[in-house]
Formats: C-alpha cells, sequence, structure tokens
C-alpha cells in the first residue's frame, strides 16, 4: 500500500470499533466525514470476519438457528474479507482512476428494543438510519432504486426490513428491489459490510444502464443501524477498466 500511495499513514486502533456487522459501514461514514473536512485524500477501509469456527458453528447448532434440511429459517455461515478505497474526486480524476460509485449520503440509527429482549422491535432504528440517509437527496427515497440488505434467514432482520419498508417506500409503483447476497454467499459478521459492497460495485460494473441510488443496510445484535447510499460512477471513462475486469473473470 506504501508503494501504491506513497506517505499513506497507516494507523492501528487508534479508533477501536465495536459494532458487530456495522463496523465496517461505520469506518466508512466516519472516513466519508474525514473525507469532506479536508482532513485526508483518500482513505482505506477494510474488515475480515468468518462464521466458519468450529467453536462458532456448534454454538449456533445448538441453539437450532443454522441453516439446514431440518431448519428452513436459519443462517448460512459464511466468511469475507473486503477493502475499499475511498478518495475525494478531485485526488482520483487527477491520477485517472476509475470512480466506480460515489458515495453520496449515509444514516445512522439506534435500535431501542433489541432483538432478544423483552420488548419485540418495531424497526425504529434501521427506519431512522434510513430517513437519514435519505434526505439529504430531497426526494423522499424516490431514487432509491436498489436495497442490499444482511437479511440472512433470522427472523428478526425481516420483521425489521418489513417495518422500515412500510414507513419509507409507501408507494407500490415505487418499492425498490430488495437484493440479499448472504442468502447465497452466506452470513460474514463483520465482513457482511464486504459482501453488500462487492454486490453493489458488481451491479454497477456490470449493468452499465443502472440508473439511481443504491442504500446499503447492515444491524447488529447490540442495536446499531447504518445506512449507506451509492451513486453510479464514471460511464465512458471507465468502458476500459470495466472490459479488462471482464477479460481477468472470464479467463
Amino acid at each position: 500500500m506504501q508503494e501504491a500511495f506513497p506517505g499513506l499513514s497507516l494507523e492501528h486502533g487508534q479508533k477501536p470499533i465495536e459494532l458487530g456487522r456495522c463496523s465496517l459501514f461505520e469506518r466508512i461514514i466516519q472516513a466519508g466525514g474525514e473525507l469532506l473536512a479536508g482532513n485526508a485524500e483518500r482513505i482505506l477501509v477494510g474488515c475480515v470476519d468468518s462464521l466458519c469456527a468450529t467453536s462458532w458453528l456448534m454454538s449456533v447448532c445448538d441453539e437450532d438457528v443454522l441453516k439446514d434440511s431440518l431448519t428452513p429459517e436459519g443462517i448460512i455461515a459464511g466468511e469475507a474479507a473486503g477493502a475499499v478505497l475511498l478518495e475525494r474526486e478531485a485526488a482520483a480524476r487527477r491520477r485517472n482512476a476509475p470512480v466506480l460509485a460515489i458515495l453520496s449520503s449515509w444514516g445512522r440509527g439506534t435500535e431501542p428494543n433489541l432483538w432478544h429482549g423483552p420488548i419485540p422491535s418495531t424497526g425504529r432504528g434501521l427506519t431512522d438510519a434510513f430517513l437519514e440517509a435519505i434526505s439529504p437527496h430531497g426526494d423522499g427515497g424516490k431514487g432509491v432504486v436498489t436495497v442490499i440488505a444482511d437479511l440472512n434467514g433470522d427472523r428478526h432482520r425481516a420483521l425489521d426490513w418489513a417495518y422500515t419498508e412500510g414507513r419509507i417506500f409507501i408507494d407500490g409503483d415505487r418499492e425498490p428491489e430488495l437484493r440479499h447476497p448472504a442468502f447465497i454467499a452466506g452470513d460474514c459478521g463483520k465482513a457482511t459490510g464486504a459482501l453488500l459492497l462487492a454486490d453493489a460495485l458488481g451491479r454497477f460494473a456490470f449493468h452499465p444502464g443502472f440508473r439511481g441510488t443504491l442504500a446499503l443496510s447492515t444491524s447488529d445484535e447490540s442495536g446499531a443501524r447504518r445506512v449507506i447510499c451509492l451513486e453510479h460512477g464514471d460511464h465512458e471513462e471507465r468502458k476500459g477498466f470495466i472490459e479488462q475486469l471482464r477479460a481477468q473473470l472470464a479467463g
């Protein structure tokens, strides 16, 4: 990294974040704030996690929450790692970098009624995070055409999304497409954000005609809720990059 970006500061442990699966999105939000404030030109954020450890698998098996032939309502264990480079647009243009996506807004929320608490959750925290994320767009969420969520087969997450969708996307003619890649790739804990980002950037890269806002949401058991909104990056300028990427994937 230091060869690619001379002068890059690698900081360790200065801003500990313990938010479960919201960790990566919280880091992205913090990085976005630093970039907007002019405190840096580019920031690299990443995360790695695995829910495939034997001890963890045994515990979820004992709780009957692991999806199998006998438990249709359960999660698929997985693991993932990912890193994303956030950069001020002017800095990216100076080095002729392809702009895959633009981080347009974000939102935070806290759910007062935890999933496993005595009072059922009504999705208030996730709703608040979506409201904050879409408010800068000024269209009441009409521009959100796709939502990529961390739904993994767990009933609590599904209910939270159902409450939120009913409050935010109340018009049937503008109900967004819902994607939940953990259904196929598995639940990967704190690195779930990396999985959602990979799905989002894949849609931008391989669907040049994609238009509108793409919202990504994560939730964790401690009540944290995070939403980030992305817009399509370059079009004509990124043709060569995408063609090279397609060739690599095909080969």
